[in-house]
């Protein structure tokens, strides 16, 4: 009892010596009861005690024959000519009182041995219910009752609080789940940092790529580039040798500011612009270099769908294309 620090269970244990007395002074006391119960009247016995019939019928019996001697009273008054009223006999008046008070005080008598009866049976009921509920109260009582050795094992087997606070020590608990919180929000800053500078350069990848050309485009274009500047040196010597050239389209005889050209009229007739001069150029079709064929739309498949920038590159090169189908590149003049 010393170990427990709980006051109303050490005093409820304090009281456990005195448990085994006080439930044999309970059971007396029920024994008691149960004795006077067996010698008291029961319901049924106070059921048949009645008050006598004829006790009431002499009653009765009794107002009846009063009633008949004041009527008599009054008839001898009227045959002797007087008022009923003023005319009045001591005598009779007395023994006529007397025999109220008697009937009256009988009527109340009656009355009081009925409600004696009546608080009789319910106290018997009053009775009768608290030793039901005393019984079953002495029932529980044995059926939870504890020894005291079971309490003595209990108490044995709890923990004392000492030897708790040596095996955990609060503050360091709470001291290190502090660390721990904090290792884990450091932590999540970090990954949330690292996850807005990786959306940085996403974005910024996304948007070199979309901004940059495709390689099959520039791979077209220096082949064609390659293929054009390849040719110029043939296409000069020969038109050279087999074209001769005017005068006024030699390079010292041009005057002004030097523009001159050939104009196309139709595919194989040309004109000096200075003399307007026809000329008829026969040029070799295997000197001419093919054009590139300008697709619209790039046949491999990208790994990114077609952006707005995309499709205006593709228009621009629909519409060159239509313009270099009426254009020729006129002969190089030495």
């Amino acid at each position: 009892l010393t170990k427990c620090e709980d006051d109303s269970l050490k005093s409820w244990l304090s009281q456990m010596p005195n448990l085994k007395s006080n439930l044999d002074d309970l059971h007396k006391r029920i024994q008691k009861l149960e004795e006077a119960i067996k010698n008291a009247a029961t319901l049924d016995d106070l059921g048949s005690v009645k008050v006598p019939d004829e006790l009431f019928r002499n009653i009765e019996e009794l107002q009846a024959h009063v009633k008949r001697i004041l009527e008599e009273k009054q008839k001898v008054l009227i045959e002797r000519g007087s008022d009923p009223v003023d005319i009045r006999d001591p005598l009779v008046e007395d023994k006529l009182r007397q025999l109220e008070t008697f009937t009256n005080g009988l009527g109340e008598q009656v009355k009081r041995l009925r409600s004696g009866l009546e608080e009789v049976k319910g106290g018997l009921t009053e009775q009768q219910h608290k030793t039901e509920v005393l019984k079953a109260e002495v029932e529980d009582l044995d059926q939870q009752k504890a020894s005291i050795t079971y309490v003595d094992e209990s108490l044995s087997k709890k923990l004392d609080k000492s030897d708790l606070d040596s095996k955990l020590d609060r503050a360091l608990f709470d001291q290190t789940t502090d660390g721990i919180r904090r290792i884990v929000e450091g932590l999540l800053e970090k990954l949330l940092a690292v996850e807005t500078e990786l959306k940085g350069i996403i974005d910024g990848l996304s948007g070199n790529i979309l901004s940059k050309a495709e390689k099959d485009d520039l791979e077209e274009l220096r082949k064609w580039l390659e293929k054009k500047l390849a040719s110029l040196p043939a296409r000069t010597k020969r038109a050279s040798k087999k074209h001769p050239v005017d005068d006024c389209c030699q390079l010292g005889h041009l005057h002004g500011d030097g523009a001159a050209g050939i104009r196309r009229k139709i595919v194989s007739h040309f004109h000096c612009i200075s003399c307007d001069r026809p000329l008829e150029l026969e040029v070799d079709k295997t000197d001419v270099p093919t054009l590139p064929e300008l697709r619209s739309f790039r046949q491999g498949r990208s790994p990114r769908p077609l952006a707005l920038k995309d499709l205006a590159r593709a228009r621009r090169r629909r519409n060159l294309s239509d313009l270099r189908a009426f254009y020729l590149d006129p002969p190089y003049v030495e």
